[in-house]
């Protein structure tokens, strides 16, 4: 059943950044369980979210990637590819940089980032914005 939208937004929490299944009820279907679980489950969600979208209409994913474990984890573009194999086409790529706004850092900018390497993980200023249209 189409219900013909035509604009779906999708902001979903980025894998285990925010651990919703730890703090509050485990779930299963809880897209918070890291890179590879969030994957799986967000092919399910784009599903979804084209099955409702009519044709010639458009799907906006707002994610970020992840720095886990000393590693950057291409999130994003990870998503991205997810949406790129059903029945979109990706018509841009927006990077919203939060650059100075994002919160504790001031004007301690450069003290941030250095405890951030000696600590090691990695600041991520950006989200991607992706307009895809369904086909």
């Amino acid at each position: 059943m189409s219900l013909g939208l035509q604009l779906v937004l999708l902001h979903p929490p980025y894998a285990d950044i925010i651990d919703y299944n730890e703090k509050l009820t485990p779930d299963s279907r809880d897209l918070s369980l890291g890179p590879d679980k969030f994957i799986k489950e967000f092919s399910l969600v784009a599903e979804n979210a084209i099955s409702i979208t009519k044709n010639g209409g458009y799907i906006v994913l707002v994610i970020g990637d992840m720095y886990q474990k000393g590693e950057h984890i291409p999130l994003a573009f990870r998503t991205m590819e997810t949406l790129q194999t059903k029945e979109t086409k990706l018509k841009a790529i927006i990077v919203k940089n939060f650059g100075d706004e994002v919160a504790n850092k001031g004007k301690n900018r450069n003290l941030w980032f250095f405890r951030a390497l000696k600590g090691g993980f990695c600041v991520l200023e950006h989200e991607y914005i992706f307009l895809f249209r369904k086909e």
